[in-house]
């Protein structure tokens, strides 16, 4: 039952690692939508995120050379940490797109990290049975997390089309 608890810490990160994901990128895309009206900006948040995607596969040779539960502790409390700093500078009113953009890619290159550690550390603390049963409720938790979000995004350009009208209207965030 002790390996057990360990495992129930791991999910429970990436729960809290997921809701840190979606309101660091949900509140930055709301931001910059309400804010500066322009596509060029939305789609550098896109490139952001996808740039850090793409170069994940370096991270293998990294978590092999060094503690890997060190670096998920530092990389969670890095991305809590990242979380709290946005959220307080929304609230200061005082904003400045370069900044938000770097914390962007600090929170997205911290939780590239999370993810391949606990894959990782699955196997390592728990027998076959119970990976059987982890990797079951890790894929339904993410089926569900993918339908909200995007249930969330079909919601927010759905108002877009209504308030604009068409799709070219919507290109241009309802500028003309």
């Amino acid at each position: 039952m002790g390996e057990m608890k360990e495992v129930h810490k791991l999910l429970f990160g990436r729960v809290l690692t997921n809701i840190g994901d979606s309101i660091i990128l949900i509140s930055l895309t709301w931001y910059v939508v309400v804010t500066y009206h322009n596509t060029l900006y939305l789609g550098i948040i896109g490139v952001i995120v996808g740039v850090i995607d793409v170069f994940m596969f370096f991270l293998g040779p990294i978590l092999d050379r060094y503690n890997i539960k060190k670096i998920l502790c530092i990389s969670t409390l890095a991305q809590v940490f990242i979380v709290v700093l946005m959220s307080l500078y929304f609230l200061l009113d005082h904003h400045h797109l370069l900044i938000l953009y770097v914390l962007l890619s600090m929170s997205t290159l911290f939780s590239s990290v999370i993810y391949p550690a606990e894959s990782v550390l699955i196997p390592q603390l728990s027998t076959h049975e119970h990976q059987v049963i982890i990797k079951y409720f890790d894929t339904i938790w993410r089926v569900h997390w993918w339908y909200f979000t995007s249930f969330f995004w079909y919601d927010k350009y759905q108002f877009y089309f209504s308030k604009c009208g068409e799709f070219s209207d919507f290109a241009f965030l309802c500028n003309g």
